[in-house]
This record gives structure tokens, C-alpha cells and sequence, in this order.
């Protein structure tokens, strides 16, 4: 996780609302504007933007961004200069978006103009100083957002928690989305939405310490949310006075240096100040809670499923390998028996047995011979053979769970039916 650091030369720069931290020999004191920074600013820049409507960002190596909150403009200190180096336009859609950096390139996803929110994620390309659209699978499954909850990288994975979308119909109108999605960045593939858990706030504010934690703002319960991006476990620990008088929006106007997270307060007075807490202090003195951010039908449901699936395939992977062993069956003038158990037969069920078990397969025609004894006419020999047959195979069933006699269509012509034995029951003549 690339912490938002910023240096210019000796000096650290931190957006504060409309204000700037700037860090001189270990000293820290707020900028209000373009004119107070100690490198030089083009003069379109300090006549036509105002200081409050960009948004720092830094890259590994300290090299400062300013991007503008609503379009794709970015400023850039080159030479000591800061100056405007992108090829894009005002085209004011990006206003509430998320901004961060991967791999030292600028991220933009979603965002809100005119009156409709977008789910894009578009990319600053370095070397053509113009954005970029990133075609990534998985885009149906999210609507169009706006404002985040928060959001934070852990092993190139973006995870996105809680998200505003606005209602066309209803312009300005927006409302709170209870979900929140997972994205792979470096295959670009939004692999994973969730609900999130009823009981969920959005923080004012918020800033991943490292890869491992993120510190959530809640400022009028005095309390600090700690949140595992290993475990999505939770953890709380109580402010002082003062750290809950803090004015940071999102994750903006943080300064995380030399073990301490440096932000904005504003007192009774109204004065704004410079405040910090100990980052080791906290995780130190956290406590675990019970909450969970994800909502708990959806995460149970979902791996319950999963498992019933599994165990359904199972069963029956089971049941084949059952059926396709072989059992040991015998057979005399008066029983099928095998084992354990033994099923009563007539002589003409003894007969038709002992017929099927010297020939693998025999046509109904041959198979009615048996079955005519006083010279009947053949529709009527017929239906006794296929009584006689469904009897047997339901007696058997009942007690064997499978059928004896199988009839089947020949492969040489379709019109003639062929019975055998069940090939799954190994039968012996006693």
C-alpha cells in the first residue's frame, strides 16, 4: 500500500479541506493557497483553479499529482514548477470519484456529473498525458456509484465497502447502497460482490495504515474502527477529546510520518489545528469486536450453498460406484436369494430367469415361447410375458432396490424389444 506522502524537496504537502500541510525542518504549519507554496506556479494555474479543488496524490517515489476533483485535469511539479501536463478537457463527471494509485499510475472509478453516476475505471497514461479507459469483466455485475464508504488495497485486490448511486428521476437525490465488491487489479476482473451488513456507517473519514489495517473515523461516538483486511475482523478504540474534533472528509488530509497519523482539527473555537495519533498505540490498544462488515446470511448462504452442492455430488458419485459393483445373487427352482435376504418365485418366473441367464439378450418374440402353454394367441401370450416380467422386477426391487430384467430397443432394428438380466447383478444358477 503506497502511503499518501507528499514531498516537494523538503517539504511534505497535505490537503486539508481547502488547506495544505507543508512540513519544514519537523514542523508542520497549514498553506492556504497556490501563492504559499515554495516552488513556483504557472500563472494559469493560480488565476483559473482554486487550491481546494484538487486532490494530492503521491507515487513511491514522492513525485506530487494534483487532480482535479470534478474533471481530468492533473497539475505537476516539473522543474520546480508546477504546471498542467494532461491533454483532457473540464468535462466535469468525475465529481465524488475514487482516486488512488496502483503501481505508481493514477486509478479514477466511478463518479457523478450531470446528473447520472458512471462505473468506469479509467487509468492516467504517463506517456500520452491523457486518460485512459480500463475494460474490465465483471461490469454488470455493479451499478453506476458515486462517494464511496471506503475502500482499501490489500494483495492487489481493490475491495470497494458501501457505495452511493444517484437516482436519475430524482437528479441530486442519492441513496446508500448496502453492497460492496471485490476487484482484481492486475487481471482486471471485479471478481466478488457482497452485501454489507445492515448495521453499516459509512466513516466521515478514513486511511489504510498499511496492508494489513484501516483506520475508520467515527467522530461523534468518539471512536476509532480498525478494520483487518486480512480477516474483515473489526476492532475499536476509544478517541480522545481532541482526535474526535477531526474534519477530514474520505481519505484525504492524512500525513502518516515517523509512526504517527497527522489530520485536522477543529476546536470549540472554531480554529483549525494539527493533531496526531500513535498508530502503534492503537493497534496496541485495540479491542475486537463482534461485528462483521459482511452481512452474514449473504456470507454463510453463499459457502452453505457451496457445501450442499459438494455433498449432493457426493451422493451421488456414491450411489454409481454402489450401483456399478457388482452383486452376488443365486437362484434355484424357488428362490433369488443372495446373502441376506430371498425373494419367492414361480416356475414360469423360474423359467424365464433361467432362459435370460444362459442367453445375454433375447427378443420378445423368442421370450414369448415361454410363455405359451395352451396355445393362445399371441397378443394375449404377450401381455402375460410383460405381467409377469413387471411383477417379477417390483418384487425384486422392493426387496434389492434394483430391477432384475431390463428390455431394451434393438441397434439392428427399433422395432424389436430385447430383455437381459440387470448386467449390474452377478446371478448364478443353484
Amino acid at each position: 500500500m503506497k502511503t499518501l506522502i507528499f514531498l516537494i524537496s523538503l517539504f511534505s504537502l497535505l490537503q486539508v479541506n481547502s488547506q495544505v500541510l507543508i512540513e519544514i525542518n519537523d514542523e508542520i504549519k497549514i498553506l492556504q493557497n497556490w501563492d504559499d507554496f515554495h516552488i513556483e506556479v504557472e500563472d494559469s494555474i493560480s488565476t483559473n483553479y482554486k487550491l481546494d479543488d484538487f486532490k494530492y496524490l503521491s507515487d513511491s517515489t514522492q513525485k506530487i499529482y494534483f487532480l482535479n476533483n470534478s474533471s481530468g485535469i492533473v497539475l505537476h511539479s516539473v522543474n520546480d514548477t508546477l504546471s498542467r501536463i494532461d491533454k483532457s478537457y473540464d468535462d466535469k463527471v468525475h465529481n465524488k470519484s475514487l482516486d488512488f494509485f496502483y503501481n505508481d499510475t493514477i486509478y479514477r472509478f466511478g463518479g457523478y456529473g450531470y446528473f447520472q453516476s458512471n462505473k468506469d475505471l479509467i487509468f492516467y497514461d504517463k506517456s500520452s498525458n491523457s486518460w485512459d479507459l480500463v475494460k474490465y469483466n465483471g461490469h454488470e455485475k455493479i451499478k453506476p456509484f458515486s462517494e464511496v464508504g471506503f475502500h482499501f488495497i490489500s494483495s492487489d485486490y481493490l475491495f470497494i465497502i458501501g457505495m452511493n448511486f444517484n437516482i436519475e428521476d430524482l437528479h441530486n437525490s442519492s441513496r446508500d447502497q448496502l453492497v460492496g465488491f471485490k476487484y482484481d487489479l492486475k487481471n482486471n476482473i471485479l471478481s466478488d460482490v457482497f452485501e454489507i451488513d445492515q448495521s453499516f456507517s459509512p466513516p466521515k473519514s478514513y486511511f489504510q495504515i498499511n496492508e494489513d489495517y484501516v483506520f475508520l473515523f467515527y467522530k461523534k461516538e468518539r471512536k476509532l474502527k480498525i478494520l483487518s483486511t486480512k480477516t474483515l475482523k473489526t476492532y475499536e478504540y476509544l478517541l480522545d477529546q481532541n482526535s474526535s474534533y477531526i474534519i477530514n472528509t474520505s481519505d484525504d488530509g492524512f500525513l502518516k510520518e515517523k509512526g504517527n497519523l497527522h489530520f485536522v482539527i477543529e476546536d470549540i473555537f472554531r480554529q483549525k489545528k494539527i493533531h496526531s495519533i500513535s498508530i502503534e498505540d492503537v493497534l496496541l490498544n485495540m479491542n475486537l469486536t463482534s461485528y462483521r462488515l459482511i452481512k452474514q446470511e449473504s456470507y454463510y448462504l453463499k459457502y452453505l450453498s457451496i457445501l450442499i452442492i459438494l455433498i449432493i455430488l457426493y451422493l451421488i458419485h456414491k450411489r454409481k460406484n454402489i450401483l456399478s459393483v457388482k452383486r452376488d445373487y443365486f437362484v434355484n427352482k424357488d428362490f433369488i436369494y443372495s446373502k441376506k435376504r430371498s425373494l419367492k418365485i414361480s416356475s414360469l418366473e423360474h423359467s424365464l430367469i433361467i432362459n435370460l441367464l444362459e442367453k445375454h439378450e433375447i427378443e420378445s418374440k423368442i421370450l414369448n415361447e415361454i410363455f405359451n402353454s395352451n396355445n393362445l394367441n399371441s397378443g394375449h401370450v404377450n401381455r402375460i410375458k410383460n405381467q409377469t416380467i413387471d411383477r417379477l422386477n417390483t418384487k425384486f426391487k422392493v426387496l434389492f432396490e434394483e430391477k432384475l430384467i431390463i428390455k431394451k430397443k434393438s441397434s439392428f432394428d427399433r422395432r424389436i424389444s430385447l430383455y437381459k438380466l440387470n448386467p449390474n447383478l452377478r446371478l448364478t444358477k443353484k
